[in-house]
């Protein structure tokens, strides 16, 4: 499998636990929970678990001093994106909120091609046509509900654009995968503190579900999740992997309904199905894009 290749498989992995995981907060707020305690939990809970796991590899901890402002930037936008959209559950759907929220995937080929002059092929305009035209059918329900948790989730997808791009235009792939989910996590932590403390929306007065439900999170998006989300737009590209990335959505939605009996209307499953065509387009378009290089470098050495 070519390098391309396994970035989408990692961001179709990413996407789906992504898209799980926010079903699982809003059932810890029945147990005293908020979305600002979520991220925090969610953040530092997985640190020792991390720690561990880069010491047994023997994994270098060290970034580079070249590298660090670049870690400050991707986690300064890694830590407002949870904290935004996390804190959009409390006042709108699950799956409304992860669908604003995928408003970043045309922010992020829209300024790959005007700030960055990235060469936009045929496919990734239809993908992107597809996908913004499913977002749109996804929130038919924009109007009937209020607009704090719509503005939260809007600016999440605005603030995980600008992560996508710098983390795919950073030299961090320099750095070992986990020692780069580490420091996001560490940074996470602390700006979840910071608002937290200053907002007076950490709470640690939890059930013990609640708490379960946070260990839970914790493993499945800091271990799993956002190492799979920075291996997928390393390996696939900002452009394609935030394409790819909406199949979180289509998780979200789906789960909402099962789970917490959310609504699914005839124009939100035609939305998921425009999103999951894209996905379709822009894998597709990938392969044959990789082998096409593979067959003409294999001619050359010829």
């Amino acid at each position: 499998m070519h390098s391309k290749s396994k970035g989408i498989v990692f961001m179709i992995l990413a996407s789906g636990i992504f898209g799980f995981t926010p079903i699982l907060a809003r059932l810890s707020f029945e147990g005293g929970a908020n979305g600002i305690t979520m991220v925090f939990l969610r953040a530092v809970i997985s640190l020792p678990l991390l720690a561990l796991i880069i010491k047994i590899k023997k994994i270098p901890f060290k970034i580079p001093g070249d590298l660090v402002k670049q870690m400050l930037i991707c986690g300064i936008f890694a830590s407002l994106t949870a904290i935004l959209l996390y804190s959009s559950f409390n006042y709108i759907d699950v799956g409304l909120a992860v669908t604003i929220h995928f408003i970043n995937p045309a922010l992020v080929v829209l300024a790959s091609a005007l700030f960055f002059r990235e060469k936009m092929q045929a496919h990734k305009w239809v993908a992107l046509a597809l996908v913004m035209t499913g977002v749109l059918l996804l929130m038919e329900a924009v109007t009937r509900t209020g607009p704090t948790g719509i503005v939260l989730a809007f600016l999440s997808g605005v603030s995980l654009a600008a992560y996508i791009l710098a983390l795919g235009r950073s030299d961090l792939h320099r750095l070992h995968y986990l020692t780069i989910t580490f420091y996001l996590c560490v940074m996470v932590s602390i700006g979840s503190l910071v608002f937290g403390l200053a907002s007076g929306h950490l709470t640690f007065a939890l059930t013990p579900m609640a708490w379960f439900y946070a260990f839970l999170i914790s493993v499945l998006v800091s271990i799993f999740a956002v190492t799979f989300f920075q291996l997928g737009v390393i390996k696939a590209g900002p452009s394609t992997a935030s394409l790819v990335s909406c199949l979180e959505p289509i998780t979200g939605i789906a789960f909402g309904v099962i789970i917490l009996s959310e609504i699914l209307t005839p124009l939100r499953a035609l939305g998921g199905a425009l999103i999951i065509i894209s996905v379709a387009v822009i894998s597709i378009a990938g392969r044959s894009k990789d082998y096409t290089s593979s067959t003409q470098e294999g001619s050359q050495r010829k």
